[in-house]
């Protein structure tokens, strides 16, 4: 799929996908970089919506051509608006994700589809070029289920490796405050809010954030 980007992928050294974005991305001519971030987050984004297209229906017939088309499209359509990302970046944009007071973070997300959610967390750390991450699924009917079992994921799996000082970052508002008033936002989610906060009493520094969304004006 990196034929839709000049790249020689096989001269590119990386033992996983974090170091071979890591590499392609450092080894690469800075004005081709923001395609190749793009065509990442495309790869992914494609990728991800066809494994839970596929999870949460078991009809689904998988189909690696679509998949490509779907990239390829979506690739050329966000590439057009490259020289807008460059101009924003240059013109010092503000950052869409929260400023960190912590050497450890955690990403987590969730989705939901016809009473079933999955959710998975991304761990890194200021110490290391390494990424950690883990995954996990079930059955709930509510969408905010979904969110908040994947806090509870990321805050299980941060206590199970000792990261004692870390920042959980999140797209769910409604949860945030939640646990900033330590009142539950949903009374469905009151056993696994109440889980949550006692596993978040244990740690020694926890910082919530909420991932900022950047809305255009009309």
């Amino acid at each position: 799929m990196l034929n839709l980007l000049p790249v020689r992928i096989e001269l590119v050294a990386g033992d996983n996908i974090a170091a071979l974005v890591s590499n392609l991305y450092s080894s690469s001519d800075p004005s081709s970089r923001i395609k190749l971030l793009i065509l990442f987050g495309v790869l992914m984004d494609c990728i991800w919506k066809t494994r839970k297209t596929i999870v949460h229906n078991e009809v689904v017939q998988p189909s690696i051509d679509a998949v490509r088309r779907d990239i390829s499209n979506k690739f050329s359509e966000m590439i057009s608006d490259s020289d807008f990302v460059q101009r924003t970046l240059e013109l010092n944009a503000p950052a869409l994700f929260p400023r960190l007071t912590t050497d450890c973070c955690i990403l987590v997300d969730g989705s939901f589809q016809d009473g079933k959610f999955g959710c998975a967390m991304l761990g890194l750390s200021k110490d290391s070029m390494d990424w950690w991450k883990c995954t996990s699924s079930g059955s709930f009917n509510l969408a905010l289920e979904a969110e908040m079992q994947a806090l509870l994921l990321g805050l299980q799996w941060a206590a199970e490796n000792q990261w004692n000082n870390v920042s959980f970052v999140t797209n769910s508002k409604s949860l945030v405050d939640g646990i900033r008033t330590r009142h539950s936002p949903d009374w469905k989610l009151a056993a696994s809010f109440s889980l949550f906060l006692h596993l978040l009493s244990s740690f020694s520094y926890c910082n919530k954030m909420r991932m900022i969304e950047q809305k255009q004006e009309s």
